[in-house]
Protein backbone atom coordinates (compact mmCIF):
# COMPACT_ATOMS: atom_id res chain seq x y z
CA UNK A 1 0.00 0.00 0.00
CA UNK A 2 1.40 3.38 -1.01
CA UNK A 3 1.54 6.34 1.37
CA UNK A 4 -1.18 8.07 -0.66
CA UNK A 5 -3.45 5.03 -0.43
CA UNK A 6 -2.85 4.77 3.31
CA UNK A 7 -3.70 8.46 3.71
CA UNK A 8 -6.96 8.10 1.79
CA UNK A 9 -7.95 5.00 3.76
CA UNK A 10 -7.15 6.73 7.07
CA UNK A 11 -9.09 9.84 6.06
CA UNK A 12 -12.12 7.79 5.09
CA UNK A 13 -11.95 5.92 8.39
CA UNK A 14 -11.91 9.20 10.31
CA UNK A 15 -14.86 10.40 8.25
CA UNK A 16 -16.90 7.31 9.13
CA UNK A 17 -16.04 7.73 12.79
CA UNK A 18 -17.10 11.39 12.73
CA UNK A 19 -20.40 10.60 11.03
CA UNK A 20 -21.38 7.72 13.27
CA UNK A 21 -20.06 9.01 16.58
CA UNK A 22 -21.71 12.42 16.18
CA UNK A 23 -25.19 10.92 15.83
CA UNK A 24 -25.61 13.02 12.68
CA UNK A 25 -26.81 10.13 10.55
CA UNK A 26 -28.58 7.23 12.22
CA UNK A 27 -26.62 5.84 15.12
CA UNK A 28 -25.04 7.19 18.26
CA UNK A 29 -21.85 5.38 17.28
CA UNK A 30 -20.41 2.95 14.73
CA UNK A 31 -22.16 0.07 16.45
CA UNK A 32 -20.92 -3.29 15.20
CA UNK A 33 -20.78 -2.22 11.56
CA UNK A 34 -17.10 -1.29 11.39
CA UNK A 35 -15.70 -3.74 13.93
CA UNK A 36 -12.42 -5.53 13.23
CA UNK A 37 -12.99 -8.00 10.43
CA UNK A 38 -16.19 -6.26 9.41
CA UNK A 39 -18.24 -7.23 12.43
CA UNK A 40 -21.40 -9.39 12.39
CA UNK A 41 -23.63 -6.59 11.08
CA UNK A 42 -25.37 -7.65 7.85
CA UNK A 43 -25.28 -4.05 6.62
CA UNK A 44 -21.56 -4.49 6.08
CA UNK A 45 -21.77 -5.25 2.35
CA UNK A 46 -18.01 -5.31 1.79
CA UNK A 47 -16.08 -8.49 1.09
CA UNK A 48 -15.46 -8.79 4.85
CA UNK A 49 -19.19 -8.92 5.62
CA UNK A 50 -21.06 -11.91 7.01
CA UNK A 51 -24.17 -11.69 4.85
CA UNK A 52 -24.72 -13.60 1.64
CA UNK A 53 -25.18 -10.13 0.14
CA UNK A 54 -21.59 -8.98 0.05
CA UNK A 55 -19.11 -7.68 -2.49
CA UNK A 56 -16.89 -9.88 -4.58
CA UNK A 57 -13.79 -7.79 -3.88
CA UNK A 58 -14.70 -4.33 -2.52
CA UNK A 59 -13.07 -3.82 0.91
CA UNK A 60 -14.53 -0.44 1.92
CA UNK A 61 -17.43 -0.77 4.34
CA UNK A 62 -18.85 2.75 4.44
CA UNK A 63 -18.83 3.34 0.68
CA UNK A 64 -22.04 1.42 0.03
CA UNK A 65 -23.95 4.18 1.82
CA UNK A 66 -21.59 7.14 2.25
CA UNK A 67 -18.96 9.09 0.34
CA UNK A 68 -16.99 12.21 1.34
CA UNK A 69 -17.20 13.63 -2.21
CA UNK A 70 -19.89 13.95 -4.88
CA UNK A 71 -22.56 12.72 -2.49
CA UNK A 72 -26.27 12.85 -3.19
CA UNK A 73 -28.26 15.57 -1.43
CA UNK A 74 -30.90 13.17 -0.11
CA UNK A 75 -28.93 12.47 3.06
CA UNK A 76 -25.66 13.27 4.83
CA UNK A 77 -22.89 12.25 2.42
CA UNK A 78 -25.24 9.68 0.91
CA UNK A 79 -23.71 7.50 -1.80
CA UNK A 80 -26.18 4.75 -2.68
CA UNK A 81 -28.39 5.38 -5.70
CA UNK A 82 -31.97 6.19 -4.77
CA UNK A 83 -35.05 4.38 -5.95
CA UNK A 84 -37.37 5.97 -8.51
CA UNK A 85 -40.20 3.55 -7.75
CA UNK A 86 -43.75 4.60 -7.01
CA UNK A 87 -45.15 3.54 -3.63
CA UNK A 88 -48.49 2.56 -2.19
CA UNK A 89 -48.89 4.14 1.25
CA UNK A 90 -51.58 3.84 3.90
CA UNK A 91 -53.29 6.46 6.02
CA UNK A 92 -54.49 6.44 9.60
CA UNK A 93 -58.23 7.21 9.97
CA UNK A 94 -59.19 10.56 11.46
CA UNK A 95 -61.51 11.02 14.42
CA UNK A 96 -64.41 11.89 12.11
CA UNK A 97 -63.66 9.18 9.58
CA UNK A 98 -61.43 11.40 7.43
CA UNK A 99 -57.88 10.51 6.54
CA UNK A 100 -55.91 12.15 9.32
CA UNK A 101 -52.30 11.11 8.81
CA UNK A 102 -51.10 11.10 5.21
CA UNK A 103 -47.53 9.84 4.85
CA UNK A 104 -45.37 11.48 2.24
CA UNK A 105 -45.25 9.61 -1.05
CA UNK A 106 -42.54 8.88 -1.85
CA UNK A 107 -41.19 8.76 1.72
CA UNK A 108 -38.48 11.27 2.54
CA UNK A 109 -35.48 11.49 4.80
CA UNK A 110 -34.03 8.40 6.45
CA UNK A 111 -36.85 6.22 5.13
CA UNK A 112 -36.04 7.08 1.53
CA UNK A 113 -32.43 6.11 2.16
CA UNK A 114 -33.42 2.75 3.62
CA UNK A 115 -35.77 2.05 0.72
CA UNK A 116 -32.95 2.61 -1.76
CA UNK A 117 -31.98 -0.98 -0.92
CA UNK A 118 -35.01 -2.44 0.80
CA UNK A 119 -37.67 -1.79 -1.83
CA UNK A 120 -35.77 -4.26 -4.00
CA UNK A 121 -35.56 -2.09 -7.13
CA UNK A 122 -31.95 -0.85 -6.97
CA UNK A 123 -28.82 -3.05 -7.05
CA UNK A 124 -27.09 -3.16 -3.67
CA UNK A 125 -23.78 -2.11 -5.18
CA UNK A 126 -25.12 0.85 -7.18
CA UNK A 127 -23.24 3.88 -5.85
CA UNK A 128 -22.88 7.50 -6.86
CA UNK A 129 -19.13 7.68 -6.33
CA UNK A 130 -16.36 5.10 -6.11
CA UNK A 131 -12.96 6.30 -7.16
CA UNK A 132 -14.52 9.24 -8.94
CA UNK A 133 -16.98 7.13 -10.91
CA UNK A 134 -20.66 6.30 -10.68
CA UNK A 135 -20.83 2.51 -10.94
CA UNK A 136 -22.28 -0.70 -9.57
CA UNK A 137 -20.02 -2.72 -7.29
CA UNK A 138 -19.93 -6.41 -8.21
CA UNK A 139 -21.83 -8.37 -5.56
CA UNK A 140 -22.06 -12.07 -4.71
CA UNK A 141 -25.62 -12.28 -6.00
CA UNK A 142 -27.41 -13.79 -8.95
CA UNK A 143 -29.51 -11.74 -11.35
CA UNK A 144 -29.24 -7.95 -11.26
CA UNK A 145 -27.94 -7.72 -7.70
CA UNK A 146 -31.04 -6.37 -5.95
CA UNK A 147 -31.88 -7.44 -2.42
CA UNK A 148 -34.13 -10.50 -2.28
CA UNK A 149 -36.00 -12.53 0.30
CA UNK A 150 -37.71 -11.39 3.50
CA UNK A 151 -35.57 -8.25 3.76
CA UNK A 152 -37.37 -6.78 0.74
CA UNK A 153 -40.18 -4.46 1.82
CA UNK A 154 -41.26 -3.84 -1.75
CA UNK A 155 -43.12 -0.79 -3.01
CA UNK A 156 -46.45 -1.49 -1.28
CA UNK A 157 -45.96 0.09 2.13
CA UNK A 158 -49.63 -0.04 3.14
CA UNK A 159 -49.14 -2.99 5.47
CA UNK A 160 -46.23 -1.43 7.33
CA UNK A 161 -45.92 1.16 10.09
CA UNK A 162 -46.36 4.66 8.67
CA UNK A 163 -43.13 6.54 7.90
CA UNK A 164 -42.40 10.15 6.96
CA UNK A 165 -45.13 11.30 9.34
CA UNK A 166 -44.61 14.20 11.71
CA UNK A 167 -45.49 13.80 15.40
CA UNK A 168 -47.13 17.18 15.90
CA UNK A 169 -49.43 18.74 18.53
CA UNK A 170 -52.33 18.45 16.08
CA UNK A 171 -51.72 14.73 15.67
CA UNK A 172 -51.68 14.36 19.46
CA UNK A 173 -54.98 16.23 19.72
CA UNK A 174 -56.62 14.15 17.02
CA UNK A 175 -55.36 10.89 18.47
CA UNK A 176 -56.75 11.84 21.88
CA UNK A 177 -60.13 12.38 20.24
CA UNK A 178 -59.88 8.95 18.62
CA UNK A 179 -59.13 7.42 22.03
CA UNK A 180 -62.20 9.08 23.56
CA UNK A 181 -64.42 7.86 20.73
CA UNK A 182 -63.11 4.31 21.06
CA UNK A 183 -61.72 4.28 17.53
CA UNK A 184 -58.22 3.29 18.71
CA UNK A 185 -56.73 1.69 21.82
CA UNK A 186 -53.23 3.13 21.57
CA UNK A 187 -52.35 6.81 21.67
CA UNK A 188 -49.12 8.48 20.59
CA UNK A 189 -46.87 10.36 22.99
CA UNK A 190 -46.34 14.08 22.66
CA UNK A 191 -42.94 14.92 21.11
CA UNK A 192 -41.48 16.03 24.43
CA UNK A 193 -42.12 12.59 25.95
CA UNK A 194 -40.64 10.52 23.13
CA UNK A 195 -37.19 9.25 24.19
CA UNK A 196 -34.34 10.98 22.41
CA UNK A 197 -33.11 7.69 20.92
CA UNK A 198 -36.31 7.43 18.88
CA UNK A 199 -36.43 11.00 17.53
CA UNK A 200 -34.76 10.15 14.25
CA UNK A 201 -36.73 12.39 11.90
CA UNK A 202 -34.91 15.66 12.49
CA UNK A 203 -35.35 18.85 10.50
CA UNK A 204 -32.58 18.12 8.00
CA UNK A 205 -34.22 14.91 6.82
CA UNK A 206 -37.92 15.62 7.24
CA UNK A 207 -39.95 17.55 4.67
CA UNK A 208 -42.42 19.19 7.07
CA UNK A 209 -40.43 19.77 10.27
CA UNK A 210 -43.00 21.56 12.40
CA UNK A 211 -41.63 19.92 15.51
CA UNK A 212 -38.53 18.30 14.04
CA UNK A 213 -39.79 14.98 15.39
CA UNK A 214 -41.43 12.30 13.34
CA UNK A 215 -41.56 8.67 12.31
CA UNK A 216 -39.03 7.20 9.92
CA UNK A 217 -37.63 3.69 9.44
CA UNK A 218 -34.77 4.74 11.70
CA UNK A 219 -37.19 5.56 14.52
CA UNK A 220 -37.32 1.81 15.13
CA UNK A 221 -34.19 0.48 13.41
CA UNK A 222 -30.51 1.40 13.72
CA UNK A 223 -28.69 0.11 10.63
CA UNK A 224 -25.31 0.53 12.32
CA UNK A 225 -26.11 -1.67 15.30
CA UNK A 226 -27.53 -5.18 15.45
CA UNK A 227 -27.13 -5.98 19.12
CA UNK A 228 -28.00 -8.51 20.34
CA UNK A 229 -27.49 -10.33 17.05
CA UNK A 230 -30.71 -11.20 15.32
CA UNK A 231 -32.66 -8.36 16.90
CA UNK A 232 -33.59 -6.90 13.49
CA UNK A 233 -31.59 -3.74 14.26
CA UNK A 234 -34.34 -2.65 16.66
CA UNK A 235 -33.77 0.24 19.06
CA UNK A 236 -34.86 -1.12 22.42
CA UNK A 237 -32.32 -0.27 25.13
CA UNK A 238 -32.38 -1.85 28.54
CA UNK A 239 -34.06 -5.10 27.52
CA UNK A 240 -30.92 -7.21 27.60
CA UNK A 241 -31.30 -10.09 25.20
CA UNK A 242 -33.57 -10.85 22.31
CA UNK A 243 -36.89 -12.27 23.50
CA UNK A 244 -39.34 -11.86 20.66
CA UNK A 245 -42.40 -9.81 21.53
CA UNK A 246 -40.88 -8.58 24.77
CA UNK A 247 -38.07 -6.91 22.84
CA UNK A 248 -40.48 -5.32 20.38
CA UNK A 249 -42.81 -4.20 23.19
CA UNK A 250 -40.03 -2.13 24.72
CA UNK A 251 -39.77 -0.29 21.42
CA UNK A 252 -43.51 0.24 20.89
CA UNK A 253 -44.16 1.76 24.31
CA UNK A 254 -41.41 4.30 23.71
CA UNK A 255 -43.80 6.18 21.41
CA UNK A 256 -47.22 4.71 22.28
CA UNK A 257 -49.35 4.35 25.41
CA UNK A 258 -52.78 3.00 26.29
CA UNK A 259 -55.59 5.44 25.64
CA UNK A 260 -56.62 5.33 29.32
CA UNK A 261 -53.09 6.17 30.48
CA UNK A 262 -52.74 9.93 30.10
CA UNK A 263 -49.71 10.51 32.32
CA UNK A 264 -47.31 8.59 30.09
CA UNK A 265 -48.49 10.34 26.92
CA UNK A 266 -48.77 13.98 27.91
Amino acid sequence: MTSKTRYIAAAFGVLCWMLFSSGHVFADGPGNLTAVGGGPNKHNLSVSGVSQYRAVSETEICVFCHTPHRSLKAGPLWNHNLSTAGYVVSSAPGASGTQLTEPLNPPDGDSRLCLSCHDGTVPLGAVQNLGGQSLTINMRLVGMGQLAGPSVIGTNLSGHHLVSVEISPQLNTDKSAQCQSGLINWNVKVPANIPEAYKRATSHVYTAPGTGKGVQCTSCHDPHLDNPLGSAFLRAPGVGSWSGERFADALCVSCHCWCDTTTSCQ
